[in-house]
């Protein structure tokens, strides 16, 4: 304003001064939807990270199957070559001890879906902490209902986690059920099985994996 004073009198502002003003304000506001701007940009990038994080989390599950898939196919693959080798011919593959030890290896491949089932439960928890916190750090500077309209209140999570969740529910299931089948052919093609173990193995199964699902 002072640019704009005739002399010293304050009270004598020259005419010039409404166009500074109206340039003056359209540079604070230009300034401001530049930031505004700016802040939404960072709100993309982060729910593009999250959406990345919730894939790579979900891929992790998928690896373990994956994993566990080719440890069994090579064991039994092995057992039936070893077996073929050692007496020329595919019959009584599943000896008492061989029974035991599929037993067992069956056991630590349940074991490992727990733990995969465990992990992908800690990085799902982890991820949605994530992103709580980055939205509350966007509270104090935006309106709570834009602040909503922009993370679409929440939908762009919640459809990240259902992904994550149709995922594990479907390796669940293959998972058990290879288990479920391995097993069947081991009792019958194994000798001296004791049921009641078995039973025992895959209540211990369901059990482990219903407190992580």
């Amino acid at each position: 304003i002072t640019l704009f004073v005739n002399g010293n009198d304050l009270f004598s502002i020259n005419e010039k001064i409404l166009p500074s003003i109206k340039s003056s304000f359209d540079i604070y506001l230009k300034e401001n939807v530049d930031k505004y701007v700016e802040i939404l940009n960072q709100v993309a990038l982060l729910l593009n990270d999250i959406e990345k994080q919730s894939i790579e989390v979900a891929d992790s599950f998928t690896k373990d199957f994956k994993n566990n898939c080719f440890a069994i196919i090579t064991f039994f693959t092995t057992t039936i070559l070893f077996n073929t080798l050692s007496t020329g011919k595919i019959e009584n593959i599943f000896s008492k001890d061989l029974t035991t030890i599929t037993l067992g290896f069956l056991f630590i491949s349940g074991i490992y879906w727990i733990i995969s089932l465990f992990e992908l439960s800690f990085k799902t928890k982890r991820l949605k902490n994530s992103y709580e916190r980055n939205k509350n750090y966007y509270r104090p500077i935006l309106d709570p209902e834009d602040l909503e309209r922009i993370f679409n209140d929440g939908n762009y999570y919640d459809e990240d986690e259902k992904s994550i969740h149709r995922i594990r529910n479907l390796i669940n299931f293959l998972w058990l059920s290879i288990i479920m089948i391995l097993l069947a052919v081991v009792v019958y093609l194994g000798e001296s099985i004791v049921f009641d173990s078995i039973k025992n193995f895959l209540n211990l199964i369901l059990y482990l994996v219903s407190i992580f699902s």
